[in-house]
């Protein structure tokens, strides 16, 4: 969601627990938080700061988005909570709550309750419930054992003899091997060479 919003440097988002979507909800609820994060940076001054805050509940996952601006009157939260809760046609003359009405449509599509409330800051508080119904489980995470291995010599297993394509591991593709033979090693041997001079006593030639 954060992606979607331009001044998306003043958006803190704080440490949530891992949740998942139904795969046919998430672009729209991208969307309807999208929406209520850019509306709380509109109506809110430069130097403060949007933070976003979620949390598992008993009824699905909530999430808070809270502004730090002036906030409204109670008659006009309630006004724009009945509009989030059956959102009317669009009025072209409205384009201010262009961002709200959305968030209607978008809430009314997948069952999602959306409420506006004055914060402890002095700004609003959007208060999003994301209903189980929507929520998928979490693929389960895999876990090691370790266990205790034979500490016998494990033998290495024999290399058939003559083959053109072996391999040792099973299940691994095999791979081509030189099956020539080592040629032989000569025997060292002694010889024996005559002397010349005993041979010849009388030295001639």
């Amino acid at each position: 969601a954060l992606a979607e919003i331009e001044d998306y440097t003043r958006v803190s988002v704080a440490p949530m627990p891992a949740a998942a979507l139904d795969g046919a909800a998430v672009a729209d609820i991208t969307h309807l938080i999208a929406e209520l994060i850019e509306n709380a940076t509109i109506y809110s001054p430069e130097q403060t700061t949007v933070v976003v805050r979620g949390d598992m509940v008993a009824n699905g996952f909530v999430i808070e988005v809270e502004d730090r601006g002036l906030g409204l009157s109670a008659e006009e939260y309630a006004v724009l909570n009945e509009r989030l809760a059956s959102p009317p046609e669009f009025d072209l003359a409205d384009s201010e709550r262009l961002g709200l009405f959305v968030v209607g449509r978008l809430a009314a599509r997948h069952d999602i309750r959306v409420i506006l409330r004055g914060s402890p800051f002095g700004g609003t508080t959007a208060i999003v419930l994301i209903p189980r119904a929507i929520l998928a489980e979490l693929p389960a995470q895999l876990t090691l054992t370790a266990e205790r291995m034979d500490e016998r010599p494990v033998e290495p297993p024999e290399r058939p003899s003559g083959g053109l394509f072996e391999s040792s591991i099973p299940g691994a593709l095999p791979r081509r091997t030189r099956t020539t033979s080592a040629p032989p090693v000569p025997e060292r041997s002694l010889s024996v060479v005559a002397d010349p001079v005993a041979s010849n006593p009388s030295g001639a030639g």
